[in-house]
């Protein structure tokens, strides 16, 4: 991890995976873990290097009198849940939905494997990977990340789950858990429901602990930014 954070040390990826693949070796679900999110890293990389010589390609394209317009087929973005994702519209322009899917296999198996050895970030990472494709299984991830991991996350994803199918009361509960550890779309929520049950109080509270971490719904994460029934 100094390695790859350049913590007392100088910044070095390269030596800071061969660490990680020793330690994955002896099933290290920490290393195991760092080695999908290094892979997710790398896939997304080249994604945002294809885009750019992609706009640069139309960029020129357009500017010759002789050439018509290229045509890109538009897709439903199925990448990972990412902190530091590029935008999916690039994604969509360069591939179709299933070589997107393909593109991030690899680095789910090894959110899988971290998971199932207790990585709860892992497991959130994971869920949210495959959330729109197999509902039950990221059900269970996602509540193993909540409850034992305590993942803020987490908690409001399963709150969106079981909104969804009208259990209002593990909906709730959740949506609760994350608020109260600052997570600002759970706050944001969870004011919109004390506003509609004319708790005017509570949802200026969390209003505003939302708006002190600068909370705009718009730019939301594309995972996160499903609307309750509030």
């Amino acid at each position: 991890v100094c390695l790859h954070e350049g913590i007392g040390v100088k910044k070095n990826l390269r030596e800071a995976n061969q660490y990680f693949e020793k330690s994955s070796s002896k099933n290290n679900a920490e290393a195991i873990f760092n080695l999908g999110l290094e892979l997710e890293r790398k896939k997304l990389a080249e994604i945002e290097q294809k885009s750019k010589k992609l706009s640069q390609t139309q960029d020129n394209t357009n500017t010759s009198p002789i050439s018509s317009p290229v045509s890109f087929s538009k897709s439903q973005s199925t990448a990972l849940k990412s902190r530091s994702s590029a935008p999916m519209s690039s994604t969509s322009q360069i591939m179709n939905e299933k070589d997107q899917k393909k593109l991030f296999e690899i680095a789910q198996k090894y959110f899988k494997k971290a998971a199932d050895l207790d990585c709860y970030e892992a497991a959130d990472y994971y869920a949210s990977a495959i959330c729109d494709e197999n509902i039950r299984e990221a059900e269970e991830y996602f509540t193993k990340a909540a409850t034992k991991g305590n993942i803020d996350h987490s908690q409001y994803m399963l709150a969106n789950l079981y909104y969804d199918i009208k259990d209002t009361k593990n909906g709730k509960s959740y949506l609760k858990m994350a608020a109260e550890q600052k997570y600002a779309p759970a706050q944001f929520l969870l004011a919109q429901q004390n506003e509609k049950n004319n708790k005017l109080k509570e949802a200026l509270k969390f209003y505003q602990m939302a708006a002190d971490q600068d909370f705009n719904q718009e730019k939301n994460d594309k995972h996160d930014k499903k609307k309750f029934d509030v």
